[in-house]
């Protein structure tokens, strides 16, 4: 078999794609950690199968195939969609309306300087420090961005960003969908079968965590 070595230009493709591949390779590795909820390992420490296996465990773990209502068991998949907001509709209503009232006399009061304190405008560094205290690697929303992605993009959505937390700041408003969550159902504990032995667990959009922290 004839051979012989490559050419500069043949160099430079295979360098390429070698740098494309271990690129690829990272990106799959990170997904599967990210989907594996192990956070005691940290990025590049090359389990990808072990993340796999993780991350199929929590699914199997946390997927409700059968419930038991009253006795009777649900195994189909739309019924039991149907009973879990059926049950968390009872929950979460209020058969009441009335609230208590509230006197505002003699409510201690902050000075005119606390205020002013409390209404100042948000630094760069403020909202870049919320971001750096959470975890990157959590779930992410329905935005499907993880704090991660903030960290490493800084420099490329901060005025965006920044932009968003001081309006919300000023006007007490933000677009709707900043506010849309997924709310999943984990079980407390293995063999959990009826509906109040699941927790609700709110993914709350990045953004709107981001926000809401910075502001509070």
């Amino acid at each position: 078999m004839e051979s012989r070595d490559l050419s500069k230009e043949e160099m430079m493709v295979r360098f390429t794609i070698v740098v494309e591949l271990e690129d690829m390779a990272k990106t799959e590795e990170a997904k599967w950690r990210q989907k594996s909820k192990v956070l005691w390992l940290k990025q590049g420490d090359n389990n990808t199968k072990f993340f796999g296996r993780m991350a199929t465990a929590h699914r199997r773990f946390n997927t409700i195939d059968r419930l038991v209502v009253r006795g009777e068991e649900i195994v189909e998949t739309d019924e039991i969609k149907t009973t879990m907001a059926e049950f968390y509709k009872r929950v979460y209503s209020e058969p009441e309306s009335w609230r208590p009232g509230f006197d505002m006399i003699d409510c201690p009061t902050i000075s005119r300087e606390e205020k002013n304190w409390l209404q100042r405008h948000f630094s760069e560094d403020v909202v870049l420090n919320v971001i750096k205290q959470c975890d990157g690697d959590k779930a992410p929303g329905p935005n499907g961005l993880t704090m991660s992605f903030f960290k490493v993009c800084w420099d490329t959505v901060k005025v965006d960003l920044l932009e968003i937390v001081h309006n919300f700041h000023q006007k007490e408003l933000f677009e709707k969908s900043f506010n849309a969550t997924f709310i999943v159902l984990i079980p407390k504990k293995a063999g959990d079968e009826e509906p109040k032995d699941f927790r609700p667990i709110n993914l709350v959009g990045s953004v709107y965590k981001i926000t809401f922290q910075a502001n509070y």
